[in-house]
């Protein structure tokens, strides 16, 4: 009877020692999901940002920020995104 208790012991000790290692593996998965969230998440903005500034720096006649119908915004208008976005570079 001692033995079967002693071996279920250690079973249950060798148990709860594998569960301690797959919750940290699954704490470390996490963290590492969040990490290529927040990367593939900043690679974005950093793109259309780029590509805003990339229409707000043309002069106001080339201004190419268009709508589906084809109509142009204004030409105060992009100068003036330009100089709230760049401070009047």
């Amino acid at each position: 009877m001692n033995e079967k208790l002693e071996k279920l012991n250690r079973q249950k000790t060798a148990a709860e020692k594998k569960l301690i290692a797959a919750q940290h593996r699954e704490k470390q998965l996490e963290h590492e999901r969040k990490r290529l969230t927040r990367s593939e998440r900043t690679h974005r903005l950093c793109t259309r940002a780029g590509m805003l500034e990339k229409f707000l720096h043309m002069p106001p006649q080339k201004c190419s920020l268009t709508a589906d119908d084809g109509a142009s915004p204004p030409p105060e208008w992009c100068t003036a995104s330009a100089e709230m976005v760049h401070g009047g570079r």
